[in-house]
């Protein structure tokens, strides 16, 4: 979903560390961190809050994206590492040659932007199951109003984005969008969910 807040901006406000060693350095860089996963926190607040979410039904979306997420980071490892294995030690030979002034070989460059690609499609196939399996079981924990929020809120991002131009969509399809953009992406999702229900979500009405 569209960020408001500026990170870049915030980022720049963050005090500056340069030079800075030893433990203090390593706290100012978790505190910092830790402000920005706020920042963003809020930011999916933003389209959580509106759907009201009992607390059962945190529990079961908190399962079925560790579920999702084990399936959909297996498969992105083997994309990213399988490729990358083969070509390992040419890797190793163009580094050598160029630390000597040995100009890097088009041949190389080609090679390694063709495995990029081949990672960015496995990525996208293994994102579009995730996305397929935990649609499907999210939509099976909301109810349909619950579903309409979900799905008007990401049509409301994307249009945001597009500059307030209007856009098509069906609401599967923006349903859909919402779970990859706050339930996939989004790696603290189960965290943040879990201290929404901390903070006293109720049961939501029944389907």
């Amino acid at each position: 979903m569209k960020v408001r807040w500026s990170v870049a901006v915030l980022v720049a406000m963050l005090p500056a560390c340069l030079g800075c060693r030893g433990a203090w350095a390593q706290d100012a860089q978790r505190e910092n961190g830790a402000i920005l996963d706020t920042v963003n926190d809020i930011d999916k607040l933003r389209v959580i809050m509106p759907l009201k979410l009992g607390a059962s039904q945190i529990d079961k979306i908190v399962e079925a994206v560790a579920k999702g997420r084990v399936a959909y980071n297996k498969e992105v490892e083997q994309a990213a590492t399988q490729p990358l294995a083969k070509v390992a030690d040419e890797i190793k030979r163009v580094k050598a040659a160029a630390l000597t002034g040995a100009p890097i070989p088009k041949e190389f460059d080609d090679r390694i932007k063709k495995v990029q690609d081949t990672f960015l499609e496995k990525r996208k196939t293994a994102e579009n199951t995730a996305l397929k399996s935990l649609s499907d079981a999210v939509r099976a924990v909301l109810t349909p109003a619950q579903i309409k929020t979900a799905a008007d809120s990401a049509k409301v991002a994307a249009e945001e984005l597009a500059g307030g131009s209007p856009l098509k969509g069906t609401e599967a399809q923006w349903f859909n969008a919402y779970v990859l953009n706050v339930l996939i992406r989004y790696d603290r999702i189960d965290v943040l969910l879990g201290e929404v229900k901390s903070a006293g979500a109720k049961e939501a009405v029944s389907k």
